[in-house]
C-alpha cells in the first residue's frame, strides 16, 4: 500500500509539474535588447507556482554580439515531496531587425531532480518582443513572450515497470526589468503554461 501511494503521488507530480518556464527555473528576465560580446551578469531570484517554489541563480554570457548563453541552477520545492535541484541551459538571440521594438528568440532545455521515481526533461522555444521605456520611465524595459513548452515525464513503478507521458503546451509571459543603478537591476514576470507562475529577482552586471 505504501508503495502504491508513492507511485500515485509520483504520477501526480509528473502530470502537474512538468513545465519549464513555470516552476523549475528563473523567469525570462530579458527584454531582448542588443548586447555586446563578452558582457556578463549574474542573477538570483524565485519562481512561485501553486505547487512549486524554485529558488536559484543564473549566469549569463554574451558569447558574441546579440547572442546570450545562460544557465540556471537552483532548488525546486514541490508540494508533498522533499524537492531537489533543477538545472536549465539556454540561448537568446536578438534579431537584427529595424523595427521599433527589440525582437529575440529564446530556447532552453531543463531538468529537475525532484524524486528518484520521477524523471522530467523538457525544452522551450519562445519569441520575445521587448521595449525600452527609458524616455518615459528611466531604467524601465518591458517585454512579452509566446512560445512552446514540451516535456517528457517518466515514472518508475519499480520491478521493471514504468510509464511515460509527453506534453506540449503554449506558453505566455509578460515582464519588466528595472535598472536602478549602472550595474544593478531587478525583474518581475507573470507567465502561464497550463498554470500561472510569478517570478522575481535581481541581477548584477560586470
Amino acid at each position: 500500500m505504501r508503495r502504491m501511494v508513492a507511485i500515485v503521488a509520483a504520477m501526480l507530480v509528473a502530470a502537474t509539474s512538468g513545465f519549464g518556464q513555470n516552476g523549475y527555473s528563473l523567469p525570462i528576465a530579458e527584454a531582448g535588447a542588443p548586447t555586446k560580446q563578452d558582457q556578463v551578469w549574474v542573477a538570483g531570484g524565485i519562481s512561485v507556482r501553486d505547487n512549486i517554489l524554485f529558488v536559484g541563480g543564473r549566469g549569463t554570457w554574451a558569447y558574441i554580439d546579440n547572442l546570450l548563453v545562460f544557465g540556471d541552477l537552483g532548488w525546486a520545492d514541490v508540494s508533498g515531496w522533499d524537492g531537489g535541484p533543477a538545472i536549465q541551459a539556454g540561448v537568446l538571440y536578438t534579431l537584427p531587425l529595424q523595427v521599433p521594438a527589440d525582437v529575440a528568440i529564446r530556447g532552453t532545455v531543463y531538468k529537475p531532480f525532484i524524486d528518484s521515481a520521477v524523471s522530467i526533461t523538457g525544452a522551450t522555444l519562445y519569441g520575445i518582443v521587448g521595449k525600452d521605456l527609458d524616455a518615459m520611465i528611466p531604467g524601465l524595459s518591458i517585454y512579452g513572450g509566446m512560445g512552446l513548452d514540451a516535456s517528457r515525464s517518466e515514472v518508475d513503478y519499480g520491478g521493471g515497470g514504468s510509464r511515460s507521458e509527453d506534453s506540449a503546451d503554449v506558453g505566455l509571459a509578460a515582464g519588466a526589468v528595472f535598472r536602478f543603478a549602472d550595474t544593478l537591476s531587478c525583474f518581475a514576470e507573470l507567465s502561464y503554461v497550463d498554470g500561472t507562475v510569478l517570478g522575481a529577482g535581481a541581477r548584477m552586471e560586470f
